[in-house]
């Protein structure tokens, strides 16, 4: 049974992670673009703690999302339903950051 639902979570896996490779760098550049340049190695380190602190939160809350949702069934359905919800989460996050950074860009 699991075979079956195999190449839709590749696909959605690669989709996330092509998508998040493309919006990380992105953030990065606009953010160290904002300061100084002397002040360039400590907005490298304030940059890279957030994304530390950040990714060890961000999976504690979307794992928690994810078996909120599974609840205590370990059946596909339940189990694949939370991950498309999970998925669509860090999606909706990932267009967030997306339209924050086009609307501060646009206003400079």
């Amino acid at each position: 049974e699991i075979v079956e639902l195999l190449p839709a979570m590749i696909v959605s896996l690669f989709i996330a992670g092509f998508g998040q490779g493309l919006a990380l760098p992105a953030l990065i550049r606009f953010i160290m673009e904002c300061g100084k340049s002397a002040d360039g190695g400590l907005i490298a380190g304030v940059v890279n703690s957030t994304l530390q602190i950040s990714a060890a939160l961000w999976i504690a809350v979307i794992g928690g999302l994810f078996y909120s949702i599974s609840g205590h069934n370990s059946d596909l359905h339940s189990l694949g339903n939370a991950f498309s919800i999970a998925l669509v989460a860090v999606s909706i996050v990932l267009l967030s950051a997306l339209v924050l950074i086009i609307s501060t860009r646009k206003s400079e």
